[in-house]
């Protein structure tokens, strides 16, 4: 809790500096702090940790890029076609499933079922990632699930992994009613 109220005092390019941080805290406060600053010179960065050799840069600017500018998201269309660049990519899951979740809270429904072999990807995280994304795309939505989607989310429903399970779940409640 210090640490991130120390954090708000920085100036914007002084938490550049901790996105690269190997303390996995201390990019996720320097990351909660930037999205929610947004701008332009935050996308510039974000998309340029994208190209880091670090997965947990990558993830991190994956993260940045979903939540940038937080409640407008100024930048959602370059966002998301750097999120769906990076997919194709990406060997790190973690990163994946940061990326597919990112592309849920931009609410980029044609994105996420661009995605939608990820649904079989050998690591839960991503599986789940995929469940979260359809459920929050979806949920500001009038109007019903596609079939397409709603298979996906029944077999999600019924992984081997309880995280997966969980998350197939409250995709399907968040799908069903919007929310507010």
């Amino acid at each position: 809790m210090l640490t991130s109220e120390a954090l708000k005092a920085y100036p914007t390019a002084m938490l550049f500096q901790f996105l690269e941080d190997r303390d996995v805290i201390v990019r996720s406060l320097a990351a909660r702090h930037l999205q929610l600053r947004g701008g332009k010179d935050v996308f510039d960065y974000a998309r340029q940790l994208l190209l880091s050799k670090r997965a947990p840069s990558r993830e991190v600017a994956a993260f940045l890029l979903g939540q940038l500018g937080t409640p407008k998201r100024p930048f959602r269309v370059q966002s998301t076609r750097l999120l769906v660049d990076l997919l194709k990519s990406e060997a790190n899951s973690q990163v994946r499933a940061a990326a597919i979740a990112s592309l849920g809270q931009l609410r980029a429904i044609n994105a996420v079922e661009r995605v939608l072999s990820y649904a079989n990807d050998r690591s839960p995280a991503v599986r789940a990632s995929i469940a979260f994304a359809i459920g929050y795309a979806h949920a500001q939505r009038s109007g019903k699930i596609s079939v397409k989607l709603g298979k996906i989310l029944w077999k999600l429903r019924k992984d081997r992994s309880p995280t997966v399970r969980d998350s197939a779940e409250l995709a399907i409640e968040l799908a069903q009613k919007p929310l507010k």
